[in-house]
């Protein structure tokens, strides 16, 4: 009986399951299981995520889309309401919106909201009767500022046409809940400002001085509960909200034109909405306070507009252990050196840094980022929300940059003709990375652009313009076998096959005229190199160390000396010399040329006329017996 219950269950279930999916109402009878099953619509594959998300400045979620619902909109949806706010709009606009998804499968958008009345509120919780707080922190130029102290008293200060700086006390009877309004009567250029020390005018500020100051300081901004802005803002300063402990949002007003460091650090804030007029995150020079971070903190969502155009030196440094998504607009401009960057008292790795997912703009993979080899470090494991290339081709991009640390890419090709170059540092760290494909229109690449890419199998550059095989550029591409330099190579940097452990051919052009410092360092399974048509005058230090199975070298005639530890590990069999028409200067005979253990097949190949000067040179007549003349018709002569 529980056999036939059990089945019932089963039965029952399926049914269930097959009418949520079809929409019918009737019983299904067993035997039309199988027909039912097959006429639900799959839609082909994958649902579509609704990943089009609209936040309230609380972070609270209004509106979600998958990116086809979006892309079909007339307008943007309805702006939610709040008591003693007025909504000013998205602040992205449905045009720039669309377009954006055109790139990018995910997009988070906010409502800006300026107050009611227009005036600053500030929301203050006074501990203790008689207790005399000190305000600040807003300048401006002209007009009249009036402030109701939330007591039933008010203070009106008129300031001509001069700019102000507006530093007062006021004295509370009672302690309490108390709303500051400020009043704005024609000033212009009015900012909340501070500074990077931690004793500037901020809201609430103390004039008192020196090491009380900064307890004082940080005891008042902990006074504050909540801070509502109005339209007249035009400017925030560096640190003005830092330490407001107890704020937990800040609606932002459209107006403001710069989010500056440290403008919300130390707060517990965790969604913020950039209005569309700000074009500035951080600082455009590097703040006076290293890692001046715009909202070191917890915060979880930081919405930037379209407008933003740059963001500066550390801006987002501390966020990699909350920031859950961050996009960054199509047209932004320049990211300034670490300007996302985790904090030194973080770990690296952290649980949360796999779960962020970062949206990039085309503008991102066009070179234009400062000292790029910073920005990603701690975005280990993110997950890649675009189509690099597509970016390229569609807004004409001429270089691609910075994809660094991207672990899921496995395979890439480039195809558009209006790539140029690739930019430093531009893939480095793609673990995963296995095939690369470039075009012939590529006529650089930078430095480490694809170093760390352990699995990296096979990178198509015959084909290309390059001149420089850059430093770094292949460093511990560790599978790397094979490669075929262009003709148009003159120059292979330092450690630029640094550790290719598998490398056992590359060919060299005859257009090579130098090689860099430990530039095939590691390459164990490299068995022969041939330099006799280059026209490189030196082998450098450690050039070739390590490379535990290079048994063969030939020479070009144009050496005139081998530094230290160039062949150093090797057990080399054959140096071929016979192109010289002049002895080459050796640094140290132990470790340029090898450890010499494989004495009874080892021969160092000179032209018989320079073999009486070679074997007494200096260094080289340490080696004597090692080396053999050649007579001109290519026999190897016997020692005497």
């Amino acid at each position: 009986m529980a056999r036939i219950d059990t089945l019932t269950n089963f039965f029952t279930d399926v049914a269930d399951s097959i009418r949520s999916k079809t929409g019918k109402t009737d019983p299904i009878p067993c035997e039309d299981f199988d027909t039912e099953i097959e006429s639900i619509e799959t839609g082909g594959g994958d649902e579509e995520k609704k990943s089009v998300l609209f936040y309230d400045y609380d972070g609270t979620l209004v509106y979600s889309y998958t990116p086809s619902e979006f892309l079909k909109l007339n307008s943007l949806p309805e702006n939610p309401t709040h008591s003693g706010l007025t909504a000013q709009g998205w602040n992205w606009s449905l045009e720039d919106a669309k377009e954006y998804l055109n790139y990018c499968s995910c997009l988070e958008i906010g409502q800006m909201y300026k107050t009611d009345d227009d005036t600053l509120r500030i929301y203050i919780d006074i501990p203790y009767d008689d207790f005399t707080a000190y305000f600040g922190g807003i300048s401006g130029k002209g007009g009249t500022l009036t402030v109701d102290w939330g007591d039933g008293s008010t203070e009106a200060v008129s300031y001509g046409t001069s700019g102000f700086t507006y530093n007062k006390t006021h004295t509370y009877t009672t302690k309490g809940n108390y709303i500051i309004k400020y009043y704005n009567e024609n000033i212009t250029n009015v900012a909340i400002f501070g500074n990077s020390a931690v004793t500037s005018t901020r809201f609430i500020n103390t004039n008192s001085s020196g090491s009380s100051a900064t307890q004082l300081e940080r005891s008042y901004a902990k006074l504050i509960t909540k801070i509502e802005l109005p339209g007249w803002i035009s400017s925030l300063g560096a640190c003005a909200f830092s330490q407001c402990y107890r704020v937990q949002y800040v609606p932002m007003p459209y107006g403001i034109t710069q989010v500056p460091h440290y403008a919300f650090m130390s707060t517990n804030l965790k969604t913020i909405v950039i209005p569309n007029s700000v074009t500035l995150i951080g600082a455009k020079t590097t703040p006076a306070m290293a890692y001046a971070g715009v909202v070191y903190g917890v915060i979880e969502h930081f919405i930037l507009p379209n407008s933003i155009k740059e963001i500066g030196t550390y801006s987002f440094y501390g966020s990699g252990d909350t920031l859950l998504h961050l996009n960054l607009p199509i047209n932004i401009e320049t990211l300034g050196t670490s300007w996302y960057s985790a904090p030194n008292n973080v770990k690296k790795e952290t649980p949360n840094v796999n779960n962020t997912t970062l949206t990039l703009p085309q503008s991102m993979i066009n070179g234009i980022v400062d000292s790029a080899k910073y920005m990603l470090s701690p975005w280990r494991g993110v997950k890649l929300i675009t189509n690099f290339e597509e970016y390229c081709i569609a807004k004409k991009r001429v270089q691609i940059s910075i994809l660094e640390g991207f672990v899921n890419i496995d395979d890439i090709t480039l195809t558009s003709t209006d790539i140029t170059s690739i930019g430093d540092y531009a893939f480095k760290g793609c673990t995963h990375l296995r095939n690369v494909q470039i075009p012939s229109s590529i006529t650089s690449i930078g430095s480490a652009a694809f170093s760390g890419c352990y699995n990296l199998e096979y990178v198509n550059i015959e084909d290309t313009n390059i001149t420089t095989i850059a430093t770094d550029l292949f460093r511990e591409c560790r599978v790397l076998d094979d490669i075929v330099l262009p003709n148009t190579v003159t120059t292979i940097g330092q450690f630029a096959f640094y550790n290719c452990y598998c490398l056992s051919n590359i060919t060299l052009p005859n257009t090579i005229t130098s090689i860099g410092g430990s530039a095939f360092y590691g390459c164990r399974s490299m068995q022969h190199i041939n330099l006799e048509d280059t026209t490189i005058t030196t082998i450098p230090t450690s050039a070739f160390n390590s490379c535990l199975s290079l048994t063969v070298v030939k020479m070009p005639k144009t050496v005139t000396s081998i530094a230290d530890s160039a062949f150093s590990g090797c057990k080399l069999e054959l140096v071929d010399f016979t192109k010289h028409e002049s002895i080459p200067s050796l640094s140290n005979y132990s470790r340029s040329l090898g450890t010499f253990v494989n004495q009874k097949t080892q021969k160092i190949l000179v032209p018989q006329s320079l073999y009486t000067d070679w074997i007494a040179a200096s260094q080289w007549s340490k080696i004597a017996d090692y080396i053999y003349a050649v007579d001109e018709n290519g026999n190897i002569l016997p020692k005497e």
